[in-house]
């Protein structure tokens, strides 16, 4: 079946923001720190061996890292720490909304 047109409109008819269980939870925020992570490592590799692809995807993939990790106080696009949950020591992979 074809997919709909995705947007990042509320109410949007995407079945990644809408279906938990489409795109392993990600429009719900669901596992991003192991996804992201994928593609966080691979770009440091990259960086290792081709520093100046890696200075070209410097900002996309700083995207990722302050979605799942954000220390700083002052960005009004990411929480801090999404992911960590500093009481229990440990890391919360469940998003906004618990599965079943």
């Amino acid at each position: 079946p074809k997919t709909a047109k995705c947007g990042n409109e509320v109410g949007s008819s995407c079945p990644g923001l809408n279906e938990f269980g489409q795109n392993f939870g990600h429009g719900f925020f669901q596992d991003h720190h192991f996804h992201f992570g994928y593609h966080i490592y691979a770009a440091a590799v990259v960086a290792h061996f081709l520093p100046a692809k890696a200075k070209a995807m410097h900002d996309k993939v700083m995207i990722m890292v302050r979605d799942i990790a954000n220390p700083s106080q002052e960005d009004s696009y990411f929480p801090r720490w999404r992911h960590k949950d500093w009481f229990v020591g440990s890391s919360w992979a469940s998003g906004i909304i618990k599965r079943d």
